[in-house]
């Protein structure tokens, strides 16, 4: 276990996944974040009620390095408000918005990963990422 999710094995698809319990009463969350997955969201795979009667969501695992492990970029500001974009157009916050939430894939695409049912908005988030990125120090020196 990794935080609030494990990291599990697809031997079916053979791929890494990432499975995390979902909130209760985030049904509609869920499938908005559902929609919302592509090129630059991380996706929705499956759900599933495990044996204790928990909901749970299944999300792939991007591969890349984090903008914790990268360091500010500014030239990755742009693809990370696209990205946003993309989630906000489906009603949805990402609420845990931190480097260590933003990928920026072996292909150079940013991907948003590990969006959270509660937490807090979005623009206080941004605008603290944008300082950061001014800064040009490292995340855990701001």
């Amino acid at each position: 276990m990794k935080g609030d999710f494990f990291l599990a094995d697809d031997p079916l698809l053979d791929r890494k996944v990432m499975i995390q319990f979902a909130p209760e009463g985030s049904f509609e969350w869920t499938r908005r974040l559902a929609s919302a997955g592509g090129p630059l969201i991380q996706r929705l795979l499956d759900v599933g009620l495990a044996p204790d009667g928990r909901n749970y969501i299944i999300r792939e695992v991007v591969e890349g390095r984090t903008l914790e492990d990268i360091g500010p970029d500014p030239g990755l500001l742009d693809p990370l408000r696209a990205a946003l974009a993309q989630l906000h157009q489906h009603g949805l916050q990402h609420r845990d918005l931190q480097p260590s939430n933003i990928v920026l894939t072996p292909e150079g695409v940013v991907r948003l990963t590990n969006m959270r049912y509660q937490g807090r908005e979005d623009q206080e988030a941004l605008e603290e990422l944008e300082a950061w990125f001014a800064s040009g120090r490292h995340w855990t020196d701001r």
